[in-house]
């Protein structure tokens, strides 16, 4: 993994981190809002930067990098998007060359060399491996309170059915001490049935 200082040195436009540092720009949102849309907007306010919406509990949540309203109050929606196989009606522009696009290029350069951005970087980076690796121990932890809950539920099913093989207890007490339900015990004693 490259560390941290190669990775911010190696940083684009396509980078959330960047999108959000140019297009907190004014001038640079404002001049990317009127060239994609063709029209003249006297100026813009910043309602909300990264916000997260998670419009469903098993839907993944859309990080809008930058939310700016115009002086007639329309609100936009500015995201960094490097692939769109997900929603492939959705409006996509391709920035050429230009003028504009220099100006960009520039504004990342002189963010590069800013240690209060770098600095922030740094921390926002740190902050993300701490949360991955929390989240993994997390994944590691519940997978094994699975698998030893599924380790169980299997022991117990393998001792039901070595005690229905012995033909000497009744279901009953079968299900009690294999923490089983009667009604499973009574299935594992037909399919005992069946394959005899």
């Amino acid at each position: 993994m490259q560390d941290l200082a190669t990775k911010f040195a190696n940083l684009t436009i396509q980078s959330d981190f960047i999108f959000k540092k140019v297009m907190s720009r004014k001038r640079i949102c404002k001049h990317l809002l009127e060239e994609l849309l063709q029209i003249e907007i006297a100026d813009i306010n910043y309602l909300e930067a990264e916000k997260t919406l998670e419009p469903e509990y098993t839907s993944r949540g859309i990080r809008l990098d930058i939310i700016v309203a115009d002086d007639k109050n329309t609100h936009y929606n500015l995201e960094m998007q490097v692939k769109n196989n997900k929603n492939p009606d959705t409006d996509t522009y391709v920035i050429v060359t230009t003028d504009f696009t220099k100006q960009i290029d520039d504004e990342i350069s002189y963010l590069k060399l800013d240690t209060k951005v770098r600095r922030e970087f740094m921390l926002m980076e740190a902050r993300l491996l701490d949360e991955r690796r929390e989240g993994k121990a997390e994944g590691i932890a519940k997978g094994k309170e699975i698998g030893l809950a599924e380790g169980e539920a299997n022991a117990n099913i393998a001792t039901a059915k070595r005690m229905l093989a012995k033909g000497c207890y009744s279901l009953e007490d079968i299900a009690e001490l294999t923490n089983l339900s009667l009604a499973d015990v009574e299935k594992l004693k037909e399919e005992q049935a069946e394959q005899a």
